[in-house]
């Protein structure tokens, strides 16, 4: 199944006794993602294939073979949501306030001064960051439209950004792929 760059595949029996023999070893699961993300790009170098295993990945598929139990599985993912949740909340504030002022307190696409909320031009959980150069302001019904990745919201936050950096380009670019699960083109801005 292709979603965006990334591949995912069915486990084969060299991934699964390497996720194994690593969880015996007592590694993290985002340990194990490590180590089995740079087994599989050895395996795959001659294909275009971007084939990953995230740790959420890893710790499904040994709950699914019986190394870890329902409740250990329960336990990593809402230590894993406190994390992100963490993470999320760090700056923010700081953040959201620079951006409104930079931004003079109004969606920089509609011009709207109400409803006004902190937009993560790049997705936060693609960087976990909370940075300016990665956060607009935008109005309820234009967040809301650039959530669903609407290329013309996406290309004009993207011109606004090069007027407030003028390399922005040199970081960023917008990318534009079809999406299956929508049936329709997706369009967000990322990093280089």
């Amino acid at each position: 199944m292709l979603y965006g760059n990334k591949t995912f595949t069915s486990w084969d029996k060299q991934q699964t006794n390497l996720a194994i023999k690593l969880f015996k070893e007592e590694k993290s699961f985002e340990e194990i993602a490590d180590h089995l993300n740079a087994f599989i790009q050895e395996i795959y170098t001659d294909s275009k294939k971007n084939i990953i295993r995230s740790p959420k990945a890893i710790a499904h598929k040994l709950q699914k073979l019986g190394y870890i139990s329902e409740t250990q599985l329960e336990n990593f993912q809402e230590k894993k949501a406190r994390k992100i949740e963490v993470k999320r909340e760090f700056n923010r504030k700081d953040t959201k306030e620079k951006i409104l002022k930079r931004d003079d307190y109004k969606c920089v696409l509609c011009d709207s001064k109400k409803d006004l909320q902190f937009c993560h031009i790049v997705p936060f959980r693609k960087t976990f960051d909370n940075i300016e150069k990665e956060a607009i302001t935008l109005c309820e019904k234009d967040h809301e439209l650039f959530d669903q990745n609407s290329e013309y919201e996406t290309k004009k936050i993207f011109e606004t950004m090069k007027k407030y950096y003028p390399n922005y380009d040199d970081e960023y670019k917008i990318i534009s792929e079809f999406n299956p699960f929508t049936n329709r083109d997706k369009c967000e801005i990322t990093r280089k």
